[in-house]
């Protein structure tokens, strides 16, 4: 099959594990966001995500192909910061989008083009890349989004997706998964050594990473469980922000910038 390619212009749209609606949704595609189709069925089709290599099942409804060139393009686009903003489609319908749509470098006056469609800008978007240091004020703009096994979005998060997005904001792009992330980074030893900005992994008792947050500061640390939240952090791990109980076990800090 020649290489074909697809860009999501949707809000957020699910990518799943396998094809068929009730399958676990294992991430999402965001607004402006790449990809290369993999393999197409009559309902489904098999896409790997640009920007982090993911790959996932969508349903053919919400695919709109694109020319190679389009889709390398939204792999340097902005990314957007604020939290809830529109953009408005050709017939005038709104777009809603949250903090991590790709929006193309260049805007044309009061409108952006990706590929052959145009949509209309509303009122002022706010992009990235900001400042790594501004980044734990920033997580704070996302508190109590909830959480949302499979989502990137400040319509529902779920813990490895919010620490992918926060990392965006600040322009590096680290894997989807919280057992992939783990494998990148700056090695930091103890949280004595950490600074704001880190990302703390944490396993179960297999050994498995299974979460993962980001500290403000050596003891306290900013992750989505239940929803985006923040709570104390020692070296055995995240304090129960109510109950005082260990709720995930510590395994490993790394630094991204």
């Amino acid at each position: 099959m020649t290489a074909q390619y697809g860009i999501n212009l949707l809000a957020a749209i699910p990518g799943r594990s396998d094809n068929n609606d009730r399958s676990e949704m294992v991430t999402q595609l965001l607004f402006g966001e790449g990809y290369e189709v993999l393999e197409e069925q009559e309902k489904w089709i098999r896409v790997r995500c640009l920007h982090d290599q993911y790959e996932c099942w969508i349903d053919r409804g919400q695919h709109h192909p694109c020319s190679q060139e389009t889709c390398n393009a939204s792999r340097s686009g902005r990314i957007l910061l604020d939290t809830f903003n529109y953009i408005q489609a050709e017939d005038e319908s709104l777009i809603p989008l949250g903090a991590g749509a790709v929006l193309p470098v260049s805007q044309q006056g009061s409108g952006i083009q990706i590929g052959n469609r145009s949509f209309g800008v509303l009122q002022s978007l706010t992009t990235g890349p900001i400042d790594p240091k501004e980044l734990p004020n920033y997580s704070l703009r996302l508190l109590n989004t909830p959480y949302l096994w499979g989502g990137r979005s400040t319509f529902g998060i779920d813990c490895s997706g919010f620490t992918q997005l926060l990392m965006r904001a600040a322009g590096v792009s680290i894997p989807r998964d919280a057992s992939q992330q783990i494998e990148a980074g700056q090695v930091v030893q103890t949280l004595a050594d950490s600074q704001p900005g880190d990302l703390v992994f944490f396993a179960n008792d297999k050994n498995k990473v299974t979460h993962v947050g980001m500290l403000l500061r050596p003891d306290r640390i900013i992750h989505a469980s239940s929803r985006v939240k923040v709570e104390a952090i020692n070296n055995e791990g995240i304090v129960h922000e109510t109950e005082g109980n260990i709720t995930h076990r510590l395994c490993g800090i790394r630094r991204f910038f």
